[in-house]
C-alpha cells in the first residue's frame, strides 16, 4: 500500500506514519518538486532517539510525479492531481476518487459548520481549488477536507468563495 504527501509540509517524525510505510516496503508518493526535499531529510541522520527506520538503514521508495497519477488494482483508480497556482505550497496536491466523485484534500478548504454564516472574506486557497477543479474537469459530488468538521458538496466550495451558481 503506498502513502502520499499532499505537500512538503508533512516532515520526517520517528512515529510516524511515513516511516511506518517505508519500514515495510511501501512507496513514497510525492509530486515531483518535493522529491529533493524528500531525499534530503531521509538522508540525514536520526540518530537522538532512532526508531527500527533508522537503525535498519532501509532507503525509501520515492514514486514522484508530475501533473497527475493514477493508481489502479484493475477495479478502481485513485488519481492524484497536482494543484496549480496555490501559494499555500507549490507542490500541493488533492486526491479523487473518480467512481465515489470524491475530491480529498488537506489546507486549501476547511469548510465551516454546518449552518455558520458565509465567510466575509474569500479565502484564495479555497478559490484556487475550486478553479482547479474546473480546469481538471473533475465530476466532484463530496469534498472531503481533512482539516474540517465535515464532508461538504461542492456546492458548499461555491457558496464560500461567493459562486452562487455552477460553471458547468
Amino acid at each position: 500500500m503506498p502513502v502520499l504527501n499532499s505537500s512538503q509540509i508533512c516532515v520526517y517524525s520517528p512515529s510516524g506514519i511515513q516511516t511506518l510505510f517505508v519500514r515495510n516496503s511501501n512507496a513514497l508518493y510525492s509530486h515531483q518538486p518535493n522529491q529533493a526535499y524528500y531525499e534530503k531529510v531521509w538522508a540525514a541522520p536520526h540518530s537522538i532517539n532512532p526508531d527500527n527506520l533508522e537503525k535498519s538503514k532501509k532507503a525509501p521508495n520515492f514514486l514522484s510525479f508530475a501533473g497527475k497519477q493514477v493508481i489502479s488494482d484493475g477495479k478502481r483508480n485513485i488519481e492524484i492531481h497536482a494543484l496549480s497556482g496555490n501559494s499555500h505550497n507549490d507542490a500541493f496536491v488533492a486526491v479523487y476518487l473518480p467512481k465515489e466523485k470524491i475530491l480529498i484534500e488537506a489546507d486549501a478548504y476547511t469548510p465551516q459548520a454546518a449552518n455558520a454564516p458565509a465567510p466575509t472574506s474569500v479565502n484564495p486557497y479555497s478559490l484556487n481549488l475550486y478553479e482547479n477543479v474546473q480546469r481538471l474537469k473533475l465530476d466532484v459530488g463530496q469534498i472531503a477536507a481533512l482539516h474540517g468538521p465535515r464532508v461538504v458538496t461542492l456546492g458548499d466550495l461555491r457558496k464560500a468563495i461567493g459562486i452562487t451558481k455552477a460553471s458547468r
